[in-house]
């Protein structure tokens, strides 16, 4: 070897040198041994990983930025230690080793002349794999915060009676069937309409699948209550993406209340905390909208018993008017009878009166007259007497003549007063009879003994036009032998609201 020349090499020519493959792996093998003399902890992410037959776990581990992958390495865990490495991280993240989770390792580094560098893993430490996740969610979280996207869904408002509901599910999950069955298969017999939107519901493309969907929801024409994203339990790898930052912007900044029903107890996501609600499972997401059911049907119950005893309480008060009313009829019927009965008398006693006064008077006058001719002429005394005699007899022939007459009036003027009193009694029982069939026309009970269905509607109130109801609108039917709680689906409107209102 000449001076200077360092081990391993060979002089081709004065200028220059090489090294042989072997001893160059041979060098890097022992540098390896030497700068690395014990384990140390790897931060890396698995790029693939796979189980052979032989027991023994080969895995790729990686790291990358913003520009790509920056760095790769070979690793193996061997079959001793594979089996409580994997079940150590199972029994901590609840879910098993796979691609894509970053990981904290202890390694032996290696290398092999034929197969170059490699790690060996006998550690893993599954705690820096959930604080990793836990961090992430954070961010997101502080982040949501702070563009005012993490309440926005809060100020979104659920109708009482919601009806039209958009399902973001997988078409094959268990909890969309247990969802279907609970909220469908109600013991009271509310009616909803569930459409499903179809999306995938795990792993990396979910993010982008559910937010598809969302926007599908979004275009449609039908004007959804609510939108509901729907999941089952899973590993928390598997619900991952639902800490995913475009998710929850999308759920943040829809139009109508998004409620999630994600995983179980333990878990809770970014999607939960940004969504207008959140419960754990389908059934109790369910329960959510039967809850709001019941409380309208509990609330119309409360009004129609209203409506009934306001209705019954109406109908007593005008019975109690028209009783009042005929009995003050009859009152004033009889003292106006009494009154000109009274009337009556009076002018017949004064009519009497008056006669029996100008018949006095007429005999005294015929007394004096006969008292002044004297006894001196007896033809003409007989002659007066005569004249007396038969002026006398017209006289009582017209007194009499003249108190038929009054008599007779005062009959006919008595008929006359019959005949108005009779009259004033048939107009007053017409009216009480008029008033009656309006009020019984009037009673709700009677309406509907006729067939005539009374409809009411949200508010309570008696709507005739079709006009006055929109799509979605919940009624309520009255008809002779109950009642229907209907939803109207269609509107039509036969002419304009002008003509009707003409009409």
């Amino acid at each position: 070897m000449k001076p200077g020349q360092r081990p391993g090499f060979t002089a081709m020519a004065p200028e220059t040198e090489y090294i042989e493959l072997y001893e160059l792996q041979r060098l890097l093998k022992q540098g390896v041994a030497r700068l690395f003399p014990d384990a140390l902890w790897v931060k890396a992410e698995i790029a693939s990983i796979g189980v052979r037959s032989n027991g023994h776990c080969y895995l790729e581990l990686s790291q990358s930025d913003e520009t790509g992958v920056i760095a790769k390495v070979r690793a193996v865990i061997w079959r001793s230690s594979w089996p409580s490495i994997s079940q150590l991280f199972r029994e901590v993240t609840a879910q098993e080793l796979k691609a894509g989770q970053e990981v904290l390792v202890r390694v032996r580094p290696s290398y092999h002349e034929l197969y170059g560098m490699s790690l060996t893993i006998d550690r893993i430490n599954p705690q820096f794999t959930v604080g990793v996740r836990a961090v992430q969610r954070k961010q997101t979280l502080l982040r949501l915060e702070k563009e005012g996207l993490l309440t926005r869904q809060q100020k979104r408002s659920l109708p009482l009676l919601p009806y039209y509901l958009a399902v973001v599910s997988a078409p094959d999950a268990a909890g969309l069937g247990d969802f279907r069955r609970h909220l469908l298969e109600n013991e009271y017999g509310y009616a909803y309409r569930l459409d499903l939107f179809e999306a995938t519901m795990q792993g990396q493309t979910a993010p982008a699948s559910i937010c598809e969907a969302l926007e599908a929801i979004a275009a449609a024409t039908v004007p959804y209550d609510a939108v509901l994203i729907l999941r089952g339990g899973g590993s928390d790898l598997d619900l991952d993406c639902y800490d995913d930052y475009d998710l929850a912007v999308a759920i943040a900044t829809f139009p109508a209340p998004v409620l999630t029903a994600i995983g179980h107890d333990r878990d809770h996501h970014v999607a939960d905390e940004v969504a207008y609600r959140s419960v754990k499972t389908p059934t109790a997401l369910a329960d959510v909208f039967l809850d709001c059911s019941a409380a309208e049907d509990e609330r119309i119950g409360m009004l129609e018993a209203r409506l009934q005893r306001g209705a019954l309480g109406q109908v007593a008060r005008l019975e109690a008017r028209t009783e009042q009313l005929a009995v003050r009829i009859g009152q004033g019927a009889t003292r106006r009878l009494e009154a000109e009965s009274h009337r009556l008398d009076l002018s017949a006693s004064r009519m009497v009166q008056g006669i029996g006064t100008r018949l006095s008077r007429a005999e005294d006058r015929l007394t004096a007259l006969r008292d002044r001719i004297g006894i001196g002429a007896k033809t003409r005394q007989e002659r007066a007497e005569d004249g007396l005699d038969a002026f006398s007899g017209r006289i009582f022939q017209v007194a009499r003549g003249r108190l038929a007459l009054a008599v007779s009036r005062l009959d006919n003027q008595g008929e006359y007063i019959r005949k108005i009193a009779q009259n004033t009694l048939e107009r007053a029982e017409i009216k009480l009879s008029a008033m009656e069939m309006h009020i019984r026309s009037a009673d709700p009970r009677r309406v509907l003994d006729r067939g005539i269905p009374v409809v009411e509607n949200a508010r309570g109130e008696k709507d005739r036009l079709a006009a006055d109801f929109r799509p979605g609108d919940p009624l309520k039917v009255y008809l002779r032998d109950g009642k229907l709680d209907c939803v109207v689906q269609q509107v039509t409107v036969t002419q304009p609201l002008e003509n009707q209102k003409t009409a």
